[in-house]
């Protein structure tokens, strides 16, 4: 099975480049390709490094018992994060057309990080609270 996928990844691999170099509309692989190193750059530079210091200070600072709750809400609010940063700084946005991004995106962010981590919060109790009782 794994051979497979293996497979089916590199069959849409081949594709996306094969699509990325002979577009007919604006074939642009040189931004492609900044694009792509900048993407690794910060990976490695950046969201690694954080991701290990978080995970070290997490480990010193939440007991055992509560670690589960606040890496899934860690990782829920990083997928939020990477889905509504571009937003919240206004990449897109156009002076000549308003409509393209209508809403106040930095309040929606915010709203919903904290409704992950009230969700996350309610999980937990509602978990310890079953476990405490059997």
């Amino acid at each position: 099975m794994r051979r497979l996928l293996y497979g089916a990844g590199a069959v849409l691999i081949v594709w996306g480049l094969y699509g990325l170099f002979t577009a007919t509309r604006h074939p642009r692989p040189v931004p492609w390709l900044k694009f792509f190193v900048g993407a690794v750059a910060v990976h490695d530079l950046v969201v690694a490094p954080a991701a290990i210091v978080i995970g070290v200070l997490l480990a010193r600072l939440v007991t055992a018992r509560f670690r589960p709750y606040v890496i899934s809400g860690l990782f829920i609010s990083g997928v939020v994060l990477l889905v509504g940063l571009p937003l919240v700084m206004g990449k897109g946005l156009r002076s000549d057309n308003p409509s393209i991004q209508p809403l106040d995106y930095t309040r929606g962010l915010i709203i919903t990080l904290a409704v992950v981590w009230a969700g996350v919060a309610l999980v937990a109790v509602v978990r310890e609270r079953r476990a405490a009782s059997t």
